[in-house]
């Protein structure tokens, strides 16, 4: 169209599930509705009629046919994580009425064929007809970026991050959770757009990790089957759980129109729970499973903060030992993994490595937390070694400046204004310092592993220290990570 008109309405997307439009009336006719801005393609799905005030017993039936029959297989670990379920399925139901972004609902277990990625697969096919849109993360900022764009261009109602495997930080990934446009440069060419961000957000992973800015955009939903091999498990309620999603889909979205008009019905009241930065969604969600009598709603939310917290906590208490021991002198990685083995400390950063892989794992941390305050220490670059090229750090007190005199043996006493004394620096061992050269070649290759035929192979398996699979060769004939070699370099 050469000339848009502005006689023409404007279509916001186009969603597959019927839906609350702003005056709470259902629609559920194919087409275009002028009010909301949305198209219905409902694409064969037939929906009965829904009652304008559900009665109790309509309620109660609705419910039992959400929690029951379609959940009630999935063994979640409280009430609270099957409210989120519960939730993800409304979402979309009553999105034109939530004014705001969306959390990311968080598929959760301890141990792969546990059935997380199956209730993340059906809540996409109850929502939209089909498979969710997978998204995979990303190992950087700028491949998180590009896979939100690539993911938003096409303006999906569920986006799908599978099988997250590392820690879930992601600056790209916080502020697309938080927001309700996203702008970036269109991939392949020189141009910016502005996107929608109306999708409902969604992922899988085995006892995942959160940042702090993750931690608080993130609903859970856990489920644990308490067995050795979940995936081995018999005796289902229905055997093909998709197959029975599928063909009774109209119904199963009956029902959560059911609760949605019985909530407005009752004069759409808030839920009590509140969630920063998503208050909208949390009052709808949270007053809609509230008159249908599902409790638990956001009551895991201390539980998702611990687990980020305890993170944190950890990395304080090594930068408190760290400080005793070295003060504000330049230091390497080597000298910061001897500290948190000693104190057994950050485990979950060096389980499953070897001793340099563990080195590695902590080296691209202390990057990822550069010039970042982390209780009442700012953690510096400090050049690199010029033996060895390997990166090299310094702690500074915040409210202080760093002249290096700390670490020298003595025992002062350090304080920070308005602030009580902060601890004394005692049993320093002083080391020379070193002025910050070019990089060396690294006196310790990782990870070594061997050669396989005249290329780098899948064979080797994913990365001991960051579970990537691309090899390149290095010095002699050892295989080398291509993630981790890049972060050393």
């Amino acid at each position: 169209i050469a000339v848009v008109s502005d006689d023409l309405p404007q279509l916001v997307g186009i969603t597959a599930i019927p839906y609350l439009g702003h005056d709470g009336r259902v629609i559920a006719d194919e087409g275009f509705d002028d009010a909301t801005g949305l198209y219905l393609a409902l694409n064969d799905l037939t929906v009965e009629p829904v009652p304008e005030r559900p009665s109790a017993e309509q309620i109660a039936s609705a419910r039992g046919l959400l929690l029951d029959d379609l959940l009630g297989d999935f063994q979640f670990v409280s009430i609270s994580d099957r409210a989120h379920a519960v939730a993800a399925l409304l979402t979309l139901v009553v999105r034109t009425l939530i004014d705001g972004p969306t959390p990311l609902h968080m598929f959760e277990a301890p141990i792969e064929g546990t059935g997380k990625g199956l209730l993340a697969s059906i809540i996409a096919l109850i929502c939209t007809g089909r498979a969710p849109a997978i998204m995979t993360e990303g190992r950087e900022e700028d491949e998180w970026r590009k896979r939100i764009t690539a993911q938003l261009t096409n303006s999906p109602p569920l986006i799908l991050i599978d099988n997250v495997r590392g820690r879930l930080d992601s600056a790209a990934l916080s502020a697309a959770l938080t927001t309700l446009t996203w702008t970036d440069r269109l991939l392949g060419v020189s141009r910016m757009i502005t996107l929608p961000v109306r999708c409902l957000w969604m992922a899988t992973g085995n006892n995942p990790a959160y940042s702090g800015e993750i931690a608080r955009r993130v609903v859970r939903i856990r489920i644990d089957a308490g067995v050795e091999r979940p995936w081995e498990r018999s005796g289902w309620r229905y055997e093909d759980l998709p197959g029975w999603t599928r063909d009774h889909r109209g119904e199963l979205v009956h029902a959560l129109l059911t609760l949605a008009r019985a909530w407005w019905a009752a004069g759409q009241p808030a839920g009590e729970a509140v969630m920063g930065s998503y208050e909208s969604w949390a009052r709808v969600i949270g007053g809609i499973l509230a008159v249908a009598g599902i409790n638990g709603f956001l009551e895991n939310r201390v539980e998702v903060y611990a687990q980020a917290t305890a993170e944190g906590e950890a990395m304080r208490a090594l930068l408190d030992l760290w400080w005793r021991k070295h003060g504000d002198q330049r230091v390497g990685v080597d000298q910061i993994i001897q500290i948190a083995t000693d104190h057994k400390l950050l485990t979950d950063l060096r389980a499953g490595h070897t001793a340099r892989g563990a080195r590695t794992a902590l080296g691209i941390e202390l990057a990822r937390l550069r010039d970042r305050v982390v209780g009442q220490y700012q953690i510096r670059a400090a050049g690199v070694s010029s033996d060895s090229g390997a990166a090299r750090y310094r702690l500074g007190i915040v409210g202080r400046p760093n002249d290096g005199s700390m670490g020298d043996g003595g025992n002062d006493s350090v304080f920070v204004e308005g602030q009580e004394k902060v601890t004394e620096v005692t049993e320093v061992t002083a080391s020379p310092r070193v002025d910050a050269t070019e990089p060396t070649e690294p006196t310790e290759p990782f990870p070594e592993l061997p050669r396989v035929g005249d290329e780098p192979s899948d064979s080797l398996g994913p990365c001991p220290t960051c579970g990537g699979v691309e090899w390149i060769y290095g010095k002699g004939d050892e295989a080398l990570c291509r993630v981790c070699d890049e972060a050393r370099a």
